[in-house]
């Protein structure tokens, strides 16, 4: 029973929060400068929130890809939806079933409900086996067949069919690549080691217990920068910033 209660407390967390998570979508990152600028668009500096500290970074807008549906830039693993009709952040693929994208800031979300959901099929398809083969069964079989045998075999089918593509998504995210990513041959940001591919999407974890735990953890990229040296590059800004704020305090 305890487990039950566990595995349905799990769905229900991590579907409710890959539908209200946003995916991330540039019009949450750039900012326009000007709203009556007409033609190609002025920004300011990207606003973007790391390590639960607000800094201004300027990229090299040369090297950056425009969308021009949205007007707006298109960082590194940012695709244009058509469905949704925004730039998604890091985004895997369009899923009818949660009515939005499933990108940078809910991808965790979808694949812990997927995880818990095939954990529950299974946890199930146990206990109907347990009622089969006991005798309770056998002397109220002819009032419990119809229904039984048509829960029984329907939860099977979907504990394989979920299994496959819940491990088809642990798959990519242990080689650090999205759906898309993998469709088009894109390993650029796969790290050396699974564990690292795996806290992109999750977070700063350690083991599989905290993967599996339901978590709203800080993420180690914004979901534009994803090099290494970039974010050594934001991390010393983030040092020198505060330096600056303490300096002001001292002096006022």
């Amino acid at each position: 029973m305890l487990i039950g209660l566990i595995e349905a407390f799990n769905v229900i967390f991590n579907y409710g929060l890959v539908l209200i998570v946003s995916p991330g979508l540039t019009s949450d990152i750039f900012i326009k400068k000007d709203d009556k600028v007409e033609g190609p668009f002025i920004y300011d500096p990207i606003k973007c929130q790391f390590n639960k500290s607000q800094i201004a970074i300027k990229l090299d807008q040369s090297t950056l890809k425009y969308c021009d549906k949205c007007c707006l830039p298109k960082p590194q693993r940012t695709h244009h939806c058509s469905i949704c009709n925004k730039c998604v952040l890091k985004m895997d693929h369009h899923c009818p079933w949660v009515g939005q994208c499933v990108g940078h800031q809910n991808h965790r979300y979808f694949i812990l409900f997927l995880t818990h959901i095939v954990i529950g099929t299974f946890y199930i398809s146990i206990l109907n086996l347990n009622i089969v083969m006991s005798n309770q069964f056998q002397e109220y079989r002819v009032q419990q067949s119809k229904a039984f045998s048509l829960v029984w075999p329907l939860n099977i089918s979907l504990f394989f069919m979920l299994s496959a593509f819940s491990g088809w998504n642990w798959y990519l995210a242990m080689k650090g690549m999205t759906t898309l990513e993998f469709w088009d041959k894109n390993d650029a940001f796969k790290k050396s080691k699974r564990i690292q591919n795996l806290q992109q999407i999750f977070g700063k974890v350690k083991n599989w217990i905290e993967i599996l735990s339901p978590s709203v953890r800080d993420l180690p990229s914004n979901g534009v920068i994803w090099y290494d040296t970039q974010i050594e590059h934001l991390n010393v800004l983030n040092e020198l910033q505060q330096e600056e704020e303490d300096d002001e305090e001292m002096i006022n």
